[in-house]
């Protein structure tokens, strides 16, 4: 059985980066041997920002080292189609390329991101069997138009599971039986992510991975270093969003792994 999947593996998160493996061996191991993501990187990943662009043109080496390590990563560890896609039509000459498409993955269905409102992610494409492995809605907050919109594309799926408790009910009021499963990530045993990690050369250290700042968060790393003596190490993004005694801008998908074992504490607001 042909199994194709197209979920958002192309930007520098490694959480993009873990599910899509982990999707992918899972299928493997189950024995489907050939699985693979669909490369699909349409233009708006490309077009960040200003405030992004700005962030990237002041790191840029570390911009550099951190964008080819996840290329690095993928390359080595994901199946991934041939050729590279850039926009829905294109897509189109994978119609009948699979026998199963799966679309799956953060905030693929959020309307208030770009992706959510990109047909290639309801696989409006393929006229294979479609299912959704594990779909983040992002929100809950949906206007009647937009889950009818979604409902609508959604008919065509065999079966619709998403990875928020909160996104069920909204679409079984349109009518679209979807159950709530687990990240890809927690389908491998924790054995499979050892194999990623490397020793890590620092003393006993608080690990923060943060998306926004804020006074609760900064007030929160503080209480915990100092309670338990720890150097703090911050791995999010160019911006510096919290105090810290290493900022770490470069890591790819292994060593931000590597970093979260080794950690005494790990604080996210993720």
């Amino acid at each position: 059985m042909k199994i194709r999947i197209i979920t958002i593996h192309c930007i520098p998160n490694f959480g993009s980066v873990f599910q899509s493996y982990a999707l992918c061996r899972y299928l493997k191991e189950s024995g489907y041997d050939d699985v693979a993501l669909i490369d699909y990187f349409p233009p708006y990943f490309r077009k960040a920002p200003l405030k992004s662009r700005i962030g990237q043109l002041l790191n840029y080496r570390a911009y550099k080292t951190r964008t080819n390590k996840f290329r690095e990563f993928v390359k080595d560890n994901i199946p991934i189609t041939g050729r590279t896609y850039y926009s829905a039509d294109e897509l189109g000459e994978l119609k009948n390329a699979a026998d199963v498409f799966i679309a799956g993955g953060d905030q693929l269905w959020n309307v208030y991101h770009t992706c959510g409102n990109d047909d290639a992610y309801k696989l409006t494409f393929a006229e294979g069997k479609k299912i959704s492995y594990s779909t983040s809605l992002g929100q809950t907050d949906f206007t009647d138009s937009q889950l009818d919109e979604l409902a609508n594309k959604l008919k065509a799926f065999s079966a619709v599971s998403v990875r928020e408790k909160s996104s069920v009910p909204p679409l079984k009021k349109k009518n679209i039986s979807a159950v709530q499963c687990a990240d890809p990530v927690f389908l491998l045993d924790s054995g499979v992510y050892n194999r990623f990690c490397k020793p890590i050369n620092q003393p006993k250290y608080l690990l923060v991975y943060l998306v926004m700042p804020s006074e609760l968060l900064e007030r929160s790393v503080k209480f915990l270093s100092e309670k338990y003596g720890l150097k703090v190490i911050l791995c999010s993004g160019f911006s510096k969003k919290c105090s810290c005694d290493l900022f770490l801008k470069d890591l790819g998908p292994d060593e931000i792994l590597s970093y979260i074992k080794n950690a005494e504490i790990v604080l996210s607001s993720s």
